[in-house]
């Protein structure tokens, strides 16, 4: 059993006041709908990241004390030193190298205003599904926090030495993978997500 006082989310943002559930429900329905419509069901995995931090929004206030967002409003999530770098890897390390004379662009962030005040702070914002690994990784060094992954079918890659300085991070320094199966108190909002998507791609 593992048992946690804090978890943080590195260079995620959510509000940390209420948010109009109803009307971010709406949002969420509207989204989904919009894919089924219009992109058969498909739904990126940054699309899928904002609908689950969408959910997680409208208990940030209750959970503020134990799940603990470093990023900051008005931005599209918030990257320590050498994310980018370690991103590269971890895409050659997905994808294969890149064809001769072709630069890799992966994309690094999203943001997302929710329905309400027009303001940044209603807002979230966080790194991308293959940023968000990376800045983890670098987070959890920098701190000494044990590095948590509960999605099943991507194991995360750690560095275990001290990575100050990430810039010179190469996949030979990435020399283990660790994954632990976690339940969380937004558990079942996230599986809640994950059966509207499902339901949407079958419409």
């Amino acid at each position: 059993m593992l048992i946690f006082d804090k978890i943080y989310f590195p260079g995620v943002w959510v509000p940390q006041t209420e948010v109009d559930e109803r009307a971010v429900n709406d949002e969420i329905e509207r989204i989904i709908k919009n894919h089924r419509e219009k992109r058969k069901g498909k739904i990126s995995n940054d699309i899928y990241q904002i609908l689950v931090l969408m959910k997680f929004a409208k208990y940030a206030k209750i959970l503020k004390d134990i799940c603990i967002f470093t990023g900051k409003p008005g931005h599209a999530g918030v990257l320590e030193d050498g994310a980018k770098e370690l991103v590269m890897v971890i895409e050659e390390m997905i994808y294969g190298p890149p064809p001769p004379n072709y630069t890799l662009c992966p994309f690094l962030g999203f943001a997302k205003g929710l329905p309400g005040e027009s303001s940044a702070e209603n807002s979230l914002n966080g790194p991308s599904w293959i940023a968000y690994p990376a800045n983890s990784i670098i987070f959890s060094q920098k701190h000494n926090i044990p590095l948590v992954n509960d999605h099943n079918e991507f194991s995360m890659p750690f560095v275990p030495t001290n990575t100050k300085s990430n810039a010179q991070v190469s996949i030979q320094k990435i020399q283990k993978e660790t994954k632990f199966i976690v339940d969380t108190t937004i558990r079942p909002e996230i599986e809640n997500v994950k059966r509207a998507i499902n339901d949407a791609s079958k419409s």
